[in-house]
């Protein structure tokens, strides 16, 4: 529902559990607060030692930097920068070329981010 506070307490609930698991945020609202990276400073060797898994939505910067502190294991996220080049694309087919517009659904690539490529994992080739 969008509330980081709630969010992370979720999340810290959840990995303080005795046999937590996997933890997949459907969105980055835990680590949109500004209090994450306090939260689980706790939990870091745990991460580290791959006990417990947090898998996040989105890689804005501020993800990434938290990412690469090892206060997270993955993050996803959407890469807009081909959206609009591949949007661009079609509607120059359609609208020079004549192509008949597309009607099928497109899948585009994501951002997959880790501890070894948080500095580049966003950049676009």
């Amino acid at each position: 529902m969008g509330k980081r506070e709630d969010a992370l307490k979720q999340l810290v609930t959840i990995i303080d559990d005795v046999e937590p698991p996997i933890f997949i945020a459907v969105a980055g609202f835990a680590q949109f607060n500004p209090q994450y990276s306090n939260e689980i400073q706790r939990f870091k060797n745990k991460l580290s030692n791959d006990e417990i898994t947090i898998i996040s939505a989105d890689t804005e910067m501020s993800q990434l930097e938290i990412l690469k502190l090892g206060l997270s294991t993955i993050n996803i996220g959407q890469n807009p920068f081909e959206m609009g080049r591949k949007g661009a694309e079609i509607l120059f087919e359609y609208l020079v070329e004549g192509k008949r517009p597309i009607t099928d659904k497109l899948y585009l690539n994501f951002h997959y981010c880790d501890r070894s490529n948080a500095d580049t994992c966003t950049i676009n080739h």
